[in-house]
């Protein structure tokens, strides 16, 4: 949720569910301080964390196959995210990822 706010407040969006869907709007800004020094989509790491948190409290295995189905899903639009940020942030947001983690800070 901190992340969508911050995405709201500080890169330029005009409202809080306009975050969810893929765009670069006008005077966007790239952050890259706060939780974006360490992982470039915390929402995303969010949403993982929360179908998480719902399969295991309702120990589900089709839960889990969700989780997983997602996940896949999840990387499919990290990859089209980055390319439209590389478009618009060019040589800034190739710095910025040799600096950052995709989602789970230290490791990926």
């Amino acid at each position: 949720m901190k992340a969508r706010i911050e995405l709201k407040k500080r890169a330029g969006f005009s409202s809080f569910f306009g975050t969810a869907k893929l765009q670069i709007v006008e005077d966007q800004k790239l952050l890259t301080d706060g939780i974006y020094k360490h992982i470039r989509h915390p929402l995303y790491l969010g949403e993982i964390l929360r179908n998480l948190g719902i399969a295991v409290f309702f120990t589900s295995i089709y839960g889990f196959l969700i989780i997983l189905l997602s996940f896949f899903f999840l990387l499919v639009r990290i990859e089209i995210e980055e390319k439209m940020l590389l478009l618009a942030f060019g040589k800034n947001y190739l710095l910025y990822k040799k600096k950052t983690r995709k989602i789970f800070p230290y490791l990926y």
